[in-house]
């Protein structure tokens, strides 16, 4: 484990690693947006993991808890 948020919010926090690889979500509800060098996005429900190296995106640079549970719906 490189790092975990805990708390909802409403701005990303930041993230210097540039070695992360996957996500794993271990909340019960609130989606985890990542947000990359590249300005893009993408966002793991809960109790999922995914693959944070998207080809193009770059590397992870925040984090960000929502209240929703599923990603972009």
């Amino acid at each position: 484990m490189v790092g975990a948020s805990k708390y909802v919010t409403d701005y990303w926090q930041t993230f210097s690693r540039t070695d992360v690889r996957y996500a794993y979500n271990a909340r019960h509800y609130g989606v985890a947006y990542f947000l990359y060098s590249s300005g893009y996005t993408s966002c793991v429900e809960p109790g999922r993991q995914a693959s944070l190296r998207i080809q193009g995106y770059g590397n992870v640079t925040g984090i960000r808890i929502g209240t929703r549970s599923r990603c972009y719906a």
